[in-house]
């Protein structure tokens, strides 16, 4: 038997898609017609559509779940609705106050859009709830705190990553002055025979640099070649 495609379905109210600044590509969003006592509806991502209805439109089609029959009545793009790190996955929204689908309503998120630059503050949200649902434990988030919540561990990893990139450059660098400067003392008689016969301290930097990039290259080839032997 066919195992049938699996699409994640969400829950959501009117003004969703308008409220987190997604639009409508075709039909129309989910509307406060939509209750228990009318047609079930939902909306499909663009990779929900293309999984159940590959070579032609999801628009205005009849599928079916836990809860019933619905209509497929809009398309929405792809976005990633609950975790920044993953893949899109095919996404089905359906309307709260229907209930349809295996929705639990022990926990829900609501979502308030605020004008850029308009003052707000948390504890005028928190009493609104709680007077429609006594019992609710309110918690409340900007999306920059879900945004930065989301990147801590690749942040955490960058940061590592920087730390331990910075010891190596800097043992490098160190490693570098070293044979440098222990190829200056070796030369030192040699150097300022130069220096005294009028050659610029350009020329001996260049002299010096040239020849040990020289002998380095020479050494790693004869390494090369003892391990090919």
């Amino acid at each position: 038997m066919a195992q049938e495609p699996l699409v994640s379905a969400e829950a959501v109210s009117p003004g969703y898609f308008e409220t987190i600044g997604v639009r409508i590509l075709r039909g129309r969003p989910i509307l406060d017609s939509d209750t228990a006592g009318a047609a079930k509806i939902a909306l499909l991502n663009q990779s929900g559509a293309r999984l159940l209805w590959p070579n032609e439109g999801a628009l205005g089609k009849r599928a079916a779940s836990r809860g019933g029959p619905f209509t497929i009545v809009g398309i929405v793009p792809d976005f990633k609705h609950r975790d920044l790190r993953g893949d899109v996955v095919p996404q089905m929204f359906m309307p709260y106050m229907q209930g349809t689908g295996p929705f639990g309503h022990s926990k829900a998120t609501l979502m308030l859009k605020v004008r850029p630059g308009a003052p707000w503050r948390a504890s005028t949200f928190s009493p609104v709830i709680s007077e429609l649902e006594s019992k609710a434990q309110v918690r409340v988030f900007t999306m920059t705190d879900i945004r930065w919540t989301a990147v801590t561990m690749e942040r955490l990893r960058t940061s590592v990553l920087l730390m331990f990139a910075s010891v190596a450059m800097f043992l490098a660098l160190a490693g570098i002055f070293g044979v440098v400067s222990y190829a200056v003392t070796q030369r030192q008689r040699e150097i300022g025979l130069r220096i005294a016969l009028g050659a610029g301290q350009a020329s001996v930097a260049r002299l010096v640099m040239r020849r040990r990039c020289y002998q380095g290259y020479s050494e790693s080839a004869s390494a090369s070649l003892s391990l090919l032997a």
